[in-house]
């Protein structure tokens, strides 16, 4: 079953699932205007030149981009063509560079001056796109299995973003680079609070769990997980909303995130992939993240036991705590309570039960 389908998202903004999937995606491929060669960055020194909205001309090979290029009516001069096949053969070519004859393989800042003068209209890049955006579905819907595949929805567009983004279009691809995201999709929930949970825990696998620290453009890849997340939603579709169900919700999401920051603390997450400390700030307070976590799912520390007494004493210096003002008030309201209801309490020492004169 999956997904609960009562609770996607089909309120389309630009009137259908298609519509909305394709402006979603090329605005966060390309929101540049060029729809020409350009360069994107990927993992650790890697660049692809790039066509339209994500046509890797690096990783396709070089008739799937020729064929793909015909369907969409985009026509390679004579020169364009011979360059292509020769930077993707390896191979020695002769073409012109500011004027001047060069006999060489081409390489990618050849291929930039060569092909600067393609001209892509945005009636080509939407071909070019739809015609290949369909091998992702496709991939994405063989991934999930018939049972478990997830209607035309918000949330479909979102996992076909992430997999658009980091994986080829295979179901093998999607499985091994979205695994925790797919086996998560194929759970059947019982019951609404565990609906609730399955949702917040692909929210958090998308907005916190799929951003590669070997990626060059840490930022620019996390901010792109940020709007996949927004997009996708921490809370489902309701068609009968009332306070109980809302409460619910907010609970169960309190309950995945204070289990998954025992895992991965988000701010560290973010610092290291480069978002600025404001961007973080406005991220945790938006999404419950700034919310402390549920005692009940604090870690037990079995091997020390510490007495705030001792810690107020020098022995915090033996220790080397760093006390945050939370700590300071519990410190204080002890010593209160020693001042007010048990003066005869040592306070050098560990906590002893006072002595209780017979009457």
């Amino acid at each position: 079953m999956g997904m609960p389908k009562d609770t996607l998202h089909t309120d389309w903004t630009h009137g259908s699932y298609e519509a909305d999937r394709n402006a979603f995606i090329q605005k966060l491929e390309n929101d540049t205007g060029n729809l020409g060669i350009h360069i994107v960055a990927g993992k650790g020194n890697e660049k692809s030149l790039t066509i339209g909205y994500g046509w890797d001309l690096d990783k396709n090979s070089a008739e799937t981009t020729l064929t793909e290029f015909k369907n969409a009516g985009i026509t390679l001069s004579d020169e364009q063509k011979t360059v292509f096949d020769a930077y993707k053969s390896n191979s020695e070519a002769t073409f012109q560079i500011n004027g001047e004859e060069v006999t060489r393989i081409p390489t990618q800042s050849d291929m930039q001056n060569i092909w600067g003068s393609l001209d892509i209209n945005q009636t080509q890049a939407d071909v070019l796109f739809d015609n290949v955006i369909e091998d992702w579905e496709k991939a994405l819907s063989n991934a999930l299995g018939p049972e478990h595949d997830l209607p035309d929805s918000k949330e479909r567009m979102v996992i076909l973003s992430l997999a658009y983004n980091i994986t080829s279009p295979n179901a093998t691809s999607i499985e091994a680079k979205l695994e925790e995201t797919i086996k998560l999709l194929k759970e059947t929930p019982e019951t609404d609070i565990e609906a609730f949970k399955q949702r917040a825990n692909i929210w958090w696998e998308t907005a916190l769990n799929s951003n590669s620290i070997e990626q060059t453009e840490l930022e620019g890849i996390q901010n792109r997980r940020f709007k996949e997340a927004d997009q996708f939603g921490l809370k489902g579709h309701s068609d009968t909303p009332s306070d109980a169900r809302t409460a619910a919700e907010d609970k169960a999401i309190q309950e995945v995130f204070d289990e998954r920051k025992m895992k991965t603390d988000p701010t560290t997450y973010l610092q290291q992939r480069k978002v600025p400390s404001s961007r973080i700030d406005e991220f945790l307070e938006d999404n419950f993240l700034d919310s402390p976590q549920l005692p009940s799912s604090r870690p037990d520390h079995d091997d020390i036991s510490i007495n705030p007494r001792h810690v107020a004493s020098n022995e915090a210096t033996e220790l080397n705590f760093s006390l945050d003002s939370q700590a300071q008030e519990a410190i204080a309201f002890v010593d209160q309570m020693d001042q007010d209801y048990a003066p005869e309490l040592k306070r050098d020492g560990p906590a002893s039960a006072p002595s209780v004169s017979p009457t």
